[in-house]
């Protein structure tokens, strides 16, 4: 509950164990809406994961709506989404992978999303980009029902993947010589 300051009106919160008042940040005004276009995003069918979240963006995949004879396929979900927003978002799926995990026999496969800009990360024979998964389309103002009927992934065979940048040594020291391309070499 809200302190009461000495007027009687609401004060800021205050952390329950301390009384110390919490400083609350300022909500940002929303982006005026013009600026904002309608993006058809999704998963596609046989992806290994029925919602994928990334960049901000919620990509998800075919679900029932409805129920008795009213009951329709609903494919994905339509944001609208500032330039930032989208550049953001593709930049994120971008950098993730899908990697396929053995399951025991009988079991149904599984699969985990890397990010290959994380410097752990150490890339297998079988990844996937992450995009060949999800689309994500624009679509016309106040046109949002007319969709493709099959939707382009967002990265397709033949793309080029782009490798994470190399890491940087830990303890700072400059990096090791790679052989006769390197400056040095």
């Amino acid at each position: 509950m809200a302190r009461k300051s000495a007027s009687g009106r609401p004060g800021p919160a205050a952390a329950p164990e301390t009384g110390v008042p919490l400083k609350v940040r300022p909500v940002r005004p929303a982006t005026p809406r013009g600026e904002r276009l309608p993006y058809w995003c999704g998963t596609l069918p046989g992806a290994p994961f029925a919602h994928v979240a990334a960049g901000g963006v919620s990509f998800e995949g075919d679900r029932w709506e409805g129920s008795g004879a009213g009951k329709s396929l609903s494919r994905g979900a339509v944001h609208r989404l500032a330039d930032a927003q989208v550049e953001f978002a593709r930049k994120k799926v971008a950098e993730k992978v899908v990697r396929s995990i053995s399951a025991p026999e009988g079991a149904a496969p599984r699969a985990v999303i890397l990010d290959s800009s994380d410097p752990r990360y150490l890339p297998e024979n079988g990844d996937v980009p992450l995009g060949a998964w999800l689309y994500m389309i624009e679509l016309s103002p106040g046109r949002e029902h007319l969709r493709p009927t099959d939707p382009e992934p967002m990265w397709s065979e033949g793309d080029p993947v782009e490798d994470p940048p190399p890491a940087e040594p830990a303890n700072g020291a400059p990096a090791e010589d790679d052989g006769p391309d390197s400056p040095e070499g």
